[in-house]
Parts: C-alpha cells; sequence; structure tokens
C-alpha cells in the first residue's frame, strides 16, 4: 500500500490510493476496485473546506470516482475511507492497467496515483 502525507493549507493530509491487482475472463462484467482513504487535520486555526476525490480507470474502459466537500473546524480531524468500484468488460485476452487516484484540494491541491494490473484470460 502506497501512503501519502504532506501538508495542505495549514492541514496534515494523509492519502492512500491502492488498485486491486486482478483476474478475469474475456467477455464477462467483472468489478474492477480500488481502495481510497483520507485523514486530514486541520491546524490552521481557522475553519477551512476541502474537497476530496477517489478515482479508479480501467485502460480501455473509462473512470469511476467518488468525490466529497467538508467544512473541517479548527484543530479538528476527519477520516474517511471507500472502495470505489468501476465495472469492466474486455473482449481480448491481454494484461490491462488500472490506475488508482486520491486528491484533495483546498488552497493547493495534491494527489497520490498508484497502478495495478487486471490480467483478462
Amino acid at each position: 500500500m502506497c501512503v501519502q502525507v504532506f501538508s495542505v493549507s495549514h492541514a496534515k493530509v494523509k492519502l492512500v490510493a491502492e488498485p486491486i491487482d486482478m483476474n478475469g475472463n474475456k467477455n464477462q462484467i467483472m468489478n474492477v476496485i480500488s481502495r481510497h482513504s483520507i485523514e486530514i487535520e486541520n491546524d490552521s486555526g481557522k475553519t477551512q473546506d476541502y474537497n476530496y476525490y477517489f478515482k479508479i480507470c480501467a485502460q480501455n474502459q473509462g473512470c469511476n470516482d467518488y468525490h466529497n466537500k467538508i467544512k473541517l473546524n479548527p484543530d479538528s480531524k476527519f477520516k474517511d475511507s471507500k472502495n470505489v468500484l468501476l465495472q469492466a468488460m474486455y473482449r481480448n485476452q491481454g494484461n490491462y492497467q488500472i490506475i488508482a487516484t486520491s486528491f484533495v484540494s483546498s488552497e493547493q491541491v495534491k494527489e497520490i496515483t498508484n497502478y495495478g494490473s487486471l490480467w483478462i484470460r
């Protein structure tokens, strides 16, 4: 699991984006899944607005995302985690790329992106 910790607009942020490597069969619908989480600690001394997104993409299949906007009071914390799902179907055997991204924005934007694979037989 890849975790990134950084500061955004006077807040400590921890982001996770983890694609799940999978196997599937051609001509069958399957659920492609990624795990995401965010932790924000607002130490700015004032109320801050944050937007965050969790996104999964599968090669040649498009993307799906989850997003939320929060208002965080001074000296408070917020946590969220989700599995994001994308239905996909491949007509040919092969190894296809999965991309998982999590990002947060306030006055700055930070993101983490990781890559996985989907083997279709």
